[in-house]
């Protein structure tokens, strides 16, 4: 199995991408070095982002304008449109929450979002806005991608997770 990243060499030093809370909106491209590795693996993957954004999200240091909370109601859209285009597994999986936190953002039973997790949430959805990615819901469940396999291109009804909301081109922010 390939690596799930992508490394470049960049003036003579091996670089990878880290989209964490610290960098500009399109991610920075950091020397591997700066990446702590993943551990209890065979193959020592690096980890996602990289050491001053773990240090930042782990021990509270974030920049003034991500710490806080915000009310969920506003960033409900970016939720709904991110469950529909790639489904909630692989959606919890980008944002980095877990299945307790995801429920309870699409169910309303907590009514807060902290500041850094609705920044990734957004910086998410532009990401997927912008590649135009729509998943079939049977390739994700396959686990397609992860597999190396040809994926299914969503087409007609029950192809991708827009059932659950009837309205499901493109949520828009509430004013």
């Amino acid at each position: 199995m390939g690596k799930p990243y992508e490394i470049r060499k960049i003036q003579g030093e091996e670089k990878k991408l880290c989209k964490g809370p610290t960098h500009p909106e399109g991610g920075e491209w950091i020397p591997i070095t700066e990446f702590y590795k993943r551990r209890y693996t065979s193959n020592e993957r690096l980890r996602a982002w990289c050491k001053s954004c773990e240090h930042l999200m782990n021990y509270g240091k974030l920049p003034p304008e991500l710490i806080g909370y915000l009310p969920i109601s506003k960033y409900r859209f970016a939720i709904r449109e991110l469950e529909t285009k790639l489904g909630r597994q692989e959606a919890r999986r980008r944002v980095g929450v877990g299945k307790t936190t995801w429920y309870a953002w699409v169910t309303g039973k907590r009514n807060r979002i902290q500041k850094a997790k609705a920044a990734l949430l957004l910086r998410t959805l532009t990401e997927v806005r912008s590649t135009g990615e729509v998943r079939h819901r049977k390739s994700i469940r396959h686990g397609s991608y992860l597999r190396g396999r040809e994926e299914k291109s969503p087409s007609g009804k029950g192809s991708n997770y827009g059932e659950r909301y009837p309205e499901n081109e493109r949520f828009e922010r509430p004013g």
